[in-house]
C-alpha cells in the first residue's frame, strides 16, 4: 500500500506539472509569436513576400478613448485579439477613400474561414456626422468608425516631419495592438489580401 502512495504521489507530481507548463504556454504563446514576427520582418523584406510598408520598429498604440460614430466610447484594447485594419481619413471622404474602404473591406472578406480574426476601423479626421461620410458608409455597416484629434493622430505618423493633413493611409494592426504594417492611398487591392493572407497563416494569434 505504502508503495501504491508513493507511486500516486509521484503521478500527481507529473500530472501538476504538465498542466503547469501548458498553462505558461498557453498565456506566453500570444507574446512569443508575436515576437518571432517582429524579430523576422527582414526576412519579409528579403524574400519580397510583404507588399506594404513594414512599420519599423513596430510601435504600441496608445489604448486612449475614442468617440464612435455609432455611440459611446471605444477604446483598442476593447479588440485585443484581433488583427485590425485601420483606415485615417477625412470626413469629406474623397473617392480614393471610398475606394480605399472598399479595399479594405474586400481584404477582410477575402480571408475565407479567418474573416471573424479580422474588424476593420474607420478613423475620421472632422465632422463624424457629415452627410457625405454617412452616405459612403452605407456600405459598410460592420465597420467601428471613430474620430480622433491630433494627439491620437500623432502615433499613426511614419515620418517625424510629416503633416498629420497628409495621412490617409491603411494600417494593420497585430493581435497584441502593435501597428505593424501601412498602405499608402492607391495601393491595389491585392497587396492587402496577400499581406493579410501570409499573416493570419503563420499566427497563432487572433
Amino acid at each position: 500500500m505504502i508503495i501504491m502512495s508513493n507511486e500516486n504521489q509521484q503521478k500527481n507530481k507529473i500530472t501538476v506539472r504538465h498542466e503547469f507548463i501548458m498553462l505558461a504556454l498557453v498565456f506566453l504563446a500570444p507574446i512569443l509569436i508575436s515576437w518571432w514576427l517582429y524579430a523576422n520582418l527582414d526576412k519579409w523584406q528579403q524574400g519580397g513576400r510583404n507588399k506594404g510598408n513594414l512599420v519599423e520598429p513596430a510601435r504600441l498604440l496608445k489604448d486612449v478613448q475614442l468617440t464612435k460614430k455609432q455611440g459611446g466610447n471605444f477604446k483598442f484594447s476593447e479588440l485585443k485579439g484581433k488583427w485590425l485594419l485601420v483606415q485615417i481619413e477625412n470626413a469629406e471622404c474623397n473617392e480614393t477613400c471610398e475606394s480605399n474602404l472598399l479595399k479594405s473591406r474586400q481584404g477582410r472578406l477575402s480571408q475565407g474561414g479567418n474573416i471573424g480574426r479580422v474588424q476593420r476601423i474607420l478613423i475620421v479626421k472632422g465632422d463624424l456626422h457629415s452627410s457625405r461620410l454617412a452616405e459612403v458608409l452605407k456600405e459598410h455597416r460592420e465597420m467601428i468608425v471613430v474620430g480622433a484629434d491630433d494627439k491620437v493622430l500623432e502615433q499613426f505618423k511614419l515620418k517625424a516631419n510629416e503633416s498629420l493633413d497628409s495621412i490617409h493611409r491603411v494600417y494593420i494592426t497585430d493581435p497584441n495592438g502593435y501597428l505593424m504594417m501601412s498602405y499608402e492611398r492607391d495601393f491595389p487591392a491585392i497587396h492587402l489580401i496577400k499581406d493579410l493572407m501570409h499573416l493570419l497563416k503563420y499566427s497563432r494569434t487572433g
